[in-house]
C-alpha cells in the first residue's frame, strides 16, 4: 500500500507563519496606545484650565456674599461688626470660594474623563459625582483648615515660620482634598479602578504640589499680598491662586492616569 506523507513544513516556514485572522502590528498597537495616552492627557489639562477660570469667575460673582452684622449689646442698638463676626463671615466666604473651585474642577475632570472614554453616560455620571464630592471636600477642608491654620499662627505669631505654616495650611489641605477627589471623578469617567485610584493619587499630589508652588511666589514676587488669607485681595492674586490650584492637580491626574498602552488592558471592559 502506498503512504502519502505529509508536506514537511520548514522551521523557517513555521517561524514566519502567522494565526489565521488579522493581525496587528506590534509597532501600528504601541502608536495607537500613545496616542490614547496623548489625547487622556490633553483632556485632563484642557479641563483644569477651563475650571480653573470658570471657578475665578465664579468667586469674583460671589466674593463677600456673607457679611458682617454686628450684635446689639445693652442699650446700643448699633454697633460696628466686631473681631468674631468678621471672623465667622470670612470662614463662611472662603469655604464659599474653596466649594465652587471643588465643584467646578470635579464636575470638568469627571466629563472630561468620560469623554476621553467617548461615553457620554459616563461622562454625565462622574461629572455629577465630581460636582457633588469636589464641592463637600473643598468647603469641608476649608472649614477643617482655618481654625488649625489660626491656632499654628498663634502660636508664635509674628515669625516667618508660623506665617508660612498656616498659609500652607489653608492652601494645601483644601487644595489637596479638591485634588483627590477631582482625580477620583476623572478615573472614574475614564474607567476602572486603577485608574480612579491613580487619578487620586495624582490630584493629590498636584493640589499640595500646587500650594508649595504658590507659597513660593508669594514669597519672592508677592511679599505684600497676605497669601495666608483664604481669599486674596486682588483678583489678580485670586486668579493665580485658582490656576494653581487646579492646573497643578489636573497635570498631577495627568501624569498618573495615562490610557494602558498592553494590549490586554486595551481589550478589558471599562468598568469600575
Amino acid at each position: 500500500m502506498e503512504t502519502h506523507d505529509s508536506p514537511r513544513i520548514s522551521p523557517s516556514e513555521a517561524a514566519n507563519a502567522e494565526p489565521s485572522g488579522s493581525a496587528v502590528p506590534a509597532g501600528a498597537a504601541g502608536t495607537h496606545a500613545s496616542g490614547r495616552s496623548g489625547a487622556v492627557r490633553l483632556w485632563a489639562l484642557g479641563a483644569g484650565a477651563a475650571a480653573a477660570l470658570v471657578s475665578w469667575l465664579l468667586i469674583e460673582t460671589t466674593l463677600d456674599s456673607f457679611k458682617a452684622t454686628a450684635t446689639p449689646k445693652g442699650s446700643r442698638a448699633f454697633l460696628a461688626p466686631g473681631a468674631e463676626e468678621r471672623a465667622t463671615a470670612g470662614t463662611r466666604n472662603a469655604a464659599l470660594a474653596m466649594g465652587l473651585t471643588g465643584a467646578t474642577a470635579g464636575l470638568a475632570l469627571g466629563l472630561a474623563g468620560g469623554l476621553a472614554r467617548r461615553s457620554a453616560q459616563a461622562a454625565v455620571a462622574a461629572g455629577l459625582l465630581g460636582l457633588m464630592l469636589g464641592a463637600a471636600a473643598g468647603a469641608g477642608a476649608m472649614l477643617i483648615a482655618l481654625p488649625i491654620a489660626s491656632h499654628v499662627h498663634d502660636r508664635d505669631p509674628g515669625t516667618m515660620s508660623a506665617e508660612m505654616a498656616s498659609s500652607l495650611l489653608v492652601h494645601g489641605l483644601p487644595w489637596g482634598a479638591v485634588g483627590t477627589l477631582g482625580g477620583l471623578a476623572f478615573g472614574i469617567g475614564l474607567g476602572g479602578r486603577a485608574r480612579a485610584g491613580r487619578g487620586l493619587l495624582g490630584g493629590l499630589l498636584g493640589g499640595v504640589a500646587g500650594a508649595i508652588l504658590y507659597e513660593i511666589i508669594g514669597a519672592l514676587a508677592l511679599p505684600g499680598s497676605k497669601i495666608i488669607d483664604p481669599i486674596a485681595a486682588t483678583w489678580g492674586v485670586r486668579l493665580l491662586a485658582q490656576f494653581l490650584a487646579v492646573i497643578p492637580l489636573a497635570a498631577g491626574i495627568a501624569a498618573l492616569v495615562p490610557y494602558p498602552a498592553d494590549r490586554r488592558s486595551q481589550h478589558a471592559p471599562h468598568t469600575f
